[in-house]
């Protein structure tokens, strides 16, 4: 089943940035997964695959139009995965920084553009779940007991790779954010501007449309009927007295 309901209709720049997302999972999975395999650091290689198939399913899921699960089960995943990665390898030291909790950033930030698209209370909430975790990982030195951090050595040329991805990501998700709003902001513009120079065009007499509800008056611009005209914006807000 596809995202087919009028609310959860999905620009193409959206669609495409999603899919990016999940290639860069992809690459960055394939990178450290073939590095801590040169040196023999197998259980991070598990989670690095784990990474590489979160992003091939969130990759084909989009591309089959399940763009809503297929969100909200890779953000969930990488939640997860990143959780993991931050309190049981990339343990902050005096010498090397944690840097893996960036990336619960760019999941919060990706959550909030499906938002936008589609509100719903389960993506709201795993937003504010990332943004928490994000401030209590950079804020302490949080691990487990069962904790094997990476060398630092390692770590400090991951954590400038790590930190160049994420940001990366970021700004393209800011670039993604700033466009679909000022798509949505220059629409709007466009009626409010049609509406008041009576540029909208009726498929229905304006007697009908006059002696119908206000909610059940609609706009078409198809082309005029023989019985259509001009629409003037008057019948579609009345003056203060007559709707009192």
């Amino acid at each position: 089943m596809t995202d087919t309901a009028p609310n959860s209709q999905h620009s193409t720049r959206l669609v495409v940035s999603y899919e990016y997302a999940s290639l860069i999972l992809v690459v960055l999975g394939l990178g450290w997964a073939g590095f801590f395999a040169s040196i023999g650091w197998w259980r991070v290689v598990g989670l690095d695959l784990l990474l590489i198939v979160v992003g091939v399913a969130s990759y084909l899921l989009i591309r089959r139009g399940q763009l809503t699960i297929g969100l909200l089960l890779s953000q969930t995943a990488l939640f997860l995965l990143v959780g993991a990665i931050c309190l049981m390898f990339d343990v902050p030291s005096a010498d090397a920084p944690r840097v893996s909790h960036l990336y619960l950033l760019v999941i919060a930030a990706l959550g909030y553009l499906n938002y936008r698209r589609q509100p719903s209370g389960v993506q709201i909430g795993l937003v504010v779940i990332c943004l928490a975790s994000f401030v209590a990982l950079a804020s302490s030195t949080l691990s487990t007991p069962l904790a094997m951090p990476v060398p630092d050595s390692v770590r400090i040329a991951g954590s400038w790779v790590n930190t160049i991805v994420a940001v990366g990501m970021l700004c393209g998700c800011a670039y993604a954010m700033q466009a679909e709003f000022t798509s949505r902001g220059a629409l709007s513009r466009d009626l409010m501007a049609a509406l008041w120079n009576e540029e909208f065009i009726s498929s229905t007499s304006l007697r009908s449309i006059e002696s119908a509800p206000l909610s059940a008056r609609k706009l078409s611009c198809a082309g005029p009927a023989p019985s259509a005209g001009r629409f003037p914006r008057q019948s579609l807000f009345p003056k203060p007295s007559a709707a009192a």
